[in-house]
């Protein structure tokens, strides 16, 4: 918690008009921890990477652990203009993107634990996400948003067992292999 505390503290001061490609990022859930901080680049129009640091509590089975994060993202320039609250409004449906992360607890590696045979699995600790992300764009520098995730386990699993996953969870299966977030973004 501390380090995203660290990275807002030092990247308040770069805050400024939205002319510059950066922006940052705060959201929660997604599979990217309870707070998942960020800070982005503009790479040409319409497609944005970031770097990320998120914080997962500790439970009553696990220590508290931190997820790294490498971020793309694919924003469309669809949009839908409504007006709420006395603002404008512009929804942003068509945001894909792809994220990968690396997970710092004791229980997960990052290479294969001696006496397991090699290719016998994946490290645990690095991930591949494939995100989609619904927006809203509140103002000319600051968007809100809702991500649902898969990770690319999930995305196997899902493929070797549809109809254990189509039997058991809602949307075609999809509920139990997808995982949700909100967020704010916002240009400096």
């Amino acid at each position: 918690m501390e380090r995203i505390l660290l990275l807002l503290i030092l990247l308040a001061p770069l805050a400024h008009a939205n002319e510059s490609p950066f922006e940052w990022e705060i959201q929660t859930g997604a599979l990217k921890g309870s707070v998942h901080a960020a800070i982005g680049y503009e790479l040409t129009s319409k497609h944005f990477v970031s770097l990320g640091l998120g914080y997962v509590p500790s439970e009553s089975d696990r220590d508290a652990f931190n997820i790294y994060s490498l971020n793309y993202m694919y924003r469309g320039t669809t949009e839908y203009s409504f007006s709420a609250w006395d603002n404008e409004i512009n929804l942003k449906p068509i945001n894909f993107g792809v994220s990968t992360i690396y997970a710092d607890h004791e229980a997960l590696f990052f290479s294969l634990p001696e006496g397991i045979p090699s290719g016998y699995y994946a490290p645990t600790a690095l991930r591949i996400l494939f995100e989609y992300e619904l927006a809203a764009e509140i103002s000319s520098d600051t968007d809100v948003f809702i991500k649902w995730s898969v990770l690319d386990v999930g995305l196997i699993n899902y493929a070797r067992n549809y109809s254990f996953y189509r039997d058991n969870y809602e949307l075609l299966g999809l509920a139990g292999i997808s995982s949700w977030g909100v967020g704010i973004r916002k240009a400096f």
